[in-house]
């Protein structure tokens, strides 16, 4: 199972007790196109995860498509730094089977870009310290 070994990555890389670490919402498969729609358009745009759920504090993005073969221009995931302005973007392009790991604050902020045609296919993992907003898997 790959819950526990991305747990035990989380505690490690952020020095905390992996028995402190919880799946939360929002946890999902997604599936970006050209199309717009809500989901995409918050996916576009400048965010950071623990704005829209303050609950989360780690995320975590599993690539299940392969940019310029499963999509065409675009579909890249973009860490920017809108707060002040340090930092260089750092951009990361999808690859199969790529895991991604990140604490969800404002020091995160990014966007997935645009997709011109095909389809960026993801899965979405959400990790909580809180006790009470654990996702339930009824």
């Amino acid at each position: 199972m790959i819950q526990p070994k991305i747990i035990e990555n989380i505690a490690q890389r952020f020095e905390i007790a992996h028995n402190s670490l919880y799946l939360t919402e929002p946890t999902c498969f997604a599936k970006l196109t050209n199309a717009t729609n809500e989901y995409s358009e918050s996916m576009q745009s400048h965010r950071f995860d623990k704005e829209a759920n303050k609950h989360v504090q780690f995320s975590v993005y599993i690539f299940l498509a392969r940019y310029k073969k499963d999509f065409s221009v675009g579909g890249r995931f973009i860490f920017t730094d809108v707060e002040n302005k340090k930092r260089k973007n750092v951009i990361i392009d999808p690859k199969v089977g790529r895991v991604l790991v990140y604490s969800s604050g404002s020091e995160n902020t990014h966007l997935i870009e645009n997709i011109a045609s095909g389809h960026l296919l993801f899965l979405t993992l959400s990790f909580t310290c809180d006790k009470d907003s654990v996702l339930s898997l009824k």
